[in-house]
């Protein structure tokens, strides 16, 4: 796991409580997001929540800012 870029991270707290449906993804990189939202803090948790709730809500810029705060995560395999 490579995904220091905050892309990385924004795209894990997107896809790790499964809303974004996405065939070309498959399933170990679901598993890696649930895994690695599994195993932040509480106060990460909150943070990966807010950056996708932020990027939902259409501010793209500021929820990669905010996701930037995380730990590494899975890389995203379609960059």
């Amino acid at each position: 796991m490579d995904g220091m870029r905050a892309s990385d991270k924004l795209q894990a707290a997107l896809h790790s409580d499964r809303r974004l449906p996405d065939s070309d993804l498959g399933q170990d990189y679901w598993d890696a997001c649930a895994a690695w939202f599994a195993g932040l803090s509480e106060q990460d948790k909150s943070v990966a929540k807010a950056a996708a709730d932020v990027y939902r809500n259409g501010y793209q810029m500021r929820a990669k800012q905010i996701a930037a705060a995380l730990p590494a995560a899975p890389r995203y395999p379609l960059d």
